[in-house]
């Protein structure tokens, strides 16, 4: 491909030679431009827009994980169950083991 420069009042004139290797490494590094530039935009406003009240968005975003204490609680809660069961069926190494296990929980 030719590429001819013509100087403003015709008193010169250049030719640039420009090959299909040139044209294909320009288009690349275009896209590649485009892409990245595409990329590190969504990721900024992903990211910025993490603290905005956006139901939309919020259902893309990870949600944050449960506290600790509301899971020990819980663990807490079905060990005591375990054991009234447990208790009431007159199983007394299981009611042993099982506070054991919660005096574990619970230091």
């Amino acid at each position: 491909m030719q590429i001819i420069l013509v100087h403003p009042r015709f008193r010169q004139a250049r030719t640039i030679v420009i090959g299909r290797g040139t044209v294909t490494t320009l288009a690349l590094a275009l896209l590649l431009a485009l892409a990245s530039a595409s990329g590190l935009l969504s990721y900024v406003m992903v990211r910025h827009a993490a603290g905005a009240q956006l139901p939309w968005l919020q259902q893309w975003l990870p949600q944050p994980a449960p506290l600790a204490a509301d899971g020990d609680e819980r663990v807490r809660h079905h060990i005591d169950a375990l054991a009234v069961a447990a208790s009431g069926a007159g199983q007394v190494a299981v009611v042993q083991r099982v506070d054991r296990l919660r005096n574990a929980r619970m230091r």
